[in-house]
């Protein structure tokens, strides 16, 4: 999910003052802050040591917890986004995209079907070389025989993709989710 810019400006003001806090807690624990603050240094560590260094414990999570949440902001900024196309093919005029929404219908289209099918849930993932691949999740009909059902969607999907879409299928992996529902077959 991307930030709007106003979650990130809140954000920002959010790390500076606990960015804030913890350098003054860690300047109060050391006294390092000195006199303006010795007021507060006392109320806040009674002058025992132990307090001390319980706060300036407490002032470097602080600070680690910011650093961390910093650097989990900007590592997300330099991740690839998943691919929401796959090419078709390239002419003089341009490249030829299909949205893996698009690719989904299809899978789902062919999957559906076999009558021996009554749900199907689909995921495409696309590789760096425009190269599909299909994961299914199924569940039958009762009496079903599950080997040459699941290789039976294998190559109908990947064929149909292919035929339909020229886009390469790598894979068709099938999941049997379930078997027998009472549920009639699906018609699409």
């Amino acid at each position: 999910m991307k930030m709007k810019w106003f979650d990130r400006v809140l954000l920002a003001l959010v790390l500076i003052v606990f960015i804030g806090i913890a350098i003054f807690a860690i300047g109060i624990a050391l006294g390092v802050l000195g006199a303006p603050f010795i007021r507060f240094y006392n109320l806040m560590t009674n002058g025992v040591w132990v307090n001390s260094l319980i706060l300036a414990s407490v002032g470097v999570v602080m600070l680690l917890i910011a650093i961390r949440v910093i650097y989990a902001i900007c590592a997300r900024k330099g991740a690839s986004p998943l691919p929401t196309t796959v090419l078709l093919k390239t002419t003089d005029n341009g490249a030829i995209r299909i949205a893996i929404s698009a690719v989904d219908t299809m899978v789902q289209r062919s999957a559906r079907s076999l009558p021996a099918v009554r749900d199907v849930v689909s995921r495409i993932r696309v590789d760096e070389h425009d190269a599909l691949f299909v994961q299914l999740r199924i569940t039958f009909a009762p009496d079903t025989m599950l080997t040459e059902a699941t290789a039976q969607i294998q190559s109908e999907v990947k064929e149909y993709v292919q035929a339909h879409a020229g886009v390469p299928v790598q894979e068709v992996q099938v999941f049997v989710d379930a078997v027998g529902s009472n549920q009639p077959a699906r018609v699409e």
